[in-house]
């Protein structure tokens, strides 16, 4: 799809055509790849990294690598592509320690880029819909307000102090 829509981009300038959607990090683009897309006429990438922590992710079934992030971060910049860093707040199994992943993370990236530059979607708090995998595991207990049952004090309030202090930093 990407070397199609360059390919008419480059024959039809006054008709170009953009395209934004949803990105999935998996750690094997290639530096062509992101130069495709800029060709192409991607215009926006949301990318749901979730949290900078990779146990968490791979509790998310999202398993890759903090440096997929960084690389993916680098190629989209160095190609001029705009992108949201997407990230879920107060996951059940989220430490004190694993949220400071993120406070890090953002940290970085500020001092890295032109912060400007870079898109941050940050979710009010986890929410855990029912019958889904989160739902049916037994890492929470309550409903919109639910409490975690293996990070003792990863309730509500801790959440909403999390997800207030990410958007302070961010």
């Amino acid at each position: 799809l990407l070397t199609l829509l360059s390919s008419h981009n480059n024959r039809r300038e006054k008709e170009k055509i953009t395209i934004s959607g949803q990105f999935v990090i998996d750690g094997r683009m290639l530096p062509e790849d992101f130069e495709l897309m800029k060709r192409a006429g991607v215009r926006l990438l949301d990318i749901g990294i979730e949290s900078m922590s990779e146990e968490i992710r791979r509790h998310m079934n999202k398993p890759f690598r903090n440096a997929d992030v960084y690389y993916t971060i680098d190629q989209l910049v160095k190609n001029d592509i705009p992108f949201a860093l997407l990230f879920l707040v107060g996951y059940p199994i989220e430490t004190e320690v694993l949220f400071y992943e993120n406070i890090k993370f953002l940290k970085r990236i500020a001092k890295g880029y032109d912060a400007s530059k870079i898109k941050l979607g940050l979710g009010m708090t986890c929410f855990i819909t029912p019958k889904t995998p989160l739902g049916l595991s037994n890492t929470y207990e309550g409903g919109v307000k639910w409490s975690s049952k293996v990070v003792p004090g990863l309730d509500w309030d801790e959440r909403i102090r999390r997800r207030e202090y990410i958007e302070e930093v961010a």
